[in-house]
């Protein structure tokens, strides 16, 4: 193992221990409403239904209840892995405190909906002054936010890189007064960094969607950049985009094309964040892969690695940054504009590893990895991990 990547887990694991000691005497006090007036008014925009959307509301929720303002959560029929944030948008109804209300019919998924209801959209949200924060999940979602200068509130979480994509314009705060985006600014590159370190591999191949979307979703320049500070040749498969909402099951099997095009030229590939890969059928994209030896690693988290992946490094759950986005839910419940408010919040990030996977390639893992690992799977798609 390198020593990178060794000072990486070294550094996670005392992160987690501070944290628990943080959580432990809690830092997040109940909040205390100090302004008067109506009762604080909640929409939610995504791109499509994707796991990482729904987990990033279930954890500002999960933040808000810790703060006093929602039910508790733990009981609540949510699971980890589930792309429906409907799910947790209509438990809110019955479940918020007086000081806010997540509209029941202000829910939008931006990928259903006609060019009239977008156009209707952005209407409502400038004319009418029926809502005071929009909840934006997603890249396409917050690019439509910002092309249409939506002039409502806006929290925007769950984009790759909101800074590179032209959703905000700067890291530490937006530079928009009524914007504000979580932004993690390395963390795909240092993603990559600990795969490199583990596997040093020379010819990194990615399969992604041609468009600027696609390259934005899947922090294109970040992986461009790693790329280059190693040496490394980034063997491209870009897939034609204006198939995907028209054509999905053409779309997907132009994607398994792709990877299966890699296994003659990449050794090593990094499974990204794109739109219409079904999760269930990833050994369909990587058995070619692992018949040649060359390792698959996922940019999008844990569940890749259950269903076929080698490895990931994925945040551990949505609670820490659930609870960062809530405290700047409140800041912009109290008056202060979210362009005010600070963007920058790395998460502790965890391993994991599929052994099936790996001996399907032919790989040894190594163990000092291993014993570092949050998560290891032992089998394809089943849920037996080791924690």
């Amino acid at each position: 193992m390198g020593v990178n990547a060794m000072k990486i887990i070294k550094h996670h694991l005392l992160f987690c221990v501070v944290l628990s000691i943080i959580v432990i005497f809690s830092a997040y006090q109940p909040y205390a409403k100090t302004t008067g007036g109506d009762v604080f008014r909640v929409a939610y925009l995504e791109g499509d239904p994707y796991v990482n959307y729904a987990g990033n509301l279930n954890g500002i929720i999960f933040g808000l209840s810790q703060l006093g303002l929602v039910d508790d959560t733990s009981d609540w029929g949510f699971h980890e892995g589930s792309d429906d944030a409907y799910l947790i948008w209509d438990w809110l109804e019955n479940h918020t405190h007086n000081e806010i209300s997540f509209v029941r019919d202000e829910f939008y998924q931006l990928i259903f909906m006609s060019d009239l209801e977008k156009t209707e959209f952005v209407r409502h949200m400038n004319e009418d002054d029926e809502i005071d924060l929009i909840l934006v999940m997603g890249t396409s979602a917050s690019k439509f936010i910002r092309e249409n200068n939506i002039n409502t509130d806006v929290m925007i979480m769950s984009v790759t890189n909101a800074y590179e994509a032209g959703i905000v314009n700067g890291l530490d705060y937006s530079g928009i007064k009524n914007v504000w985006a979580h932004v993690s600014q390395n963390r795909y590159y240092n993603q990559l960094n600990v795969f490199y370190d583990l596997f040093q591999f020379n010819r990194l191949g990615i399969v992604y969607e041609n468009s600027e979307n696609g390259r934005n979703e899947i922090a294109y320049a970040d992986i461009k950049r790693f790329a280059e500070s190693k040496d490394i040749d980034l063997v491209e498969v870009p897939v034609d985009a204006n198939i995907q909402t028209d054509r999905p099951e053409e779309y997907e099997k132009k994607m398994i094309e792709g990877y299966h095009m890699l296994s003659e030229k990449a050794d090593a590939v990094y499974m990204t964040n794109c739109g219409g890969r079904a999760a269930d059928r990833i050994l369909e994209y990587l058995d070619p892969l692992y018949q040649k030896g060359i390792p698959a690693f996922s940019q999008t988290g844990k569940n890749d690695v259950k269903n076929g992946a080698v490895m990931t490094i994925y945040r551990y759950n949505f609670d820490e940054i659930g609870n960062f986005c809530a405290q700047q839910f409140v800041s912009i419940m109290e008056g202060k504009s979210p362009g005010q408010l600070e963007q920058g919040y790395d998460e502790s990030q965890a391993l994991c590893f599929n052994i099936e996977a790996a001996e399907k390639a032919g790989l040894k893992l190594p163990f000092k990895a291993l014993v570092s690992a949050d998560t290891i799977f032992t089998a394809i798609g089943e849920n037996n991990q080791d924690e």
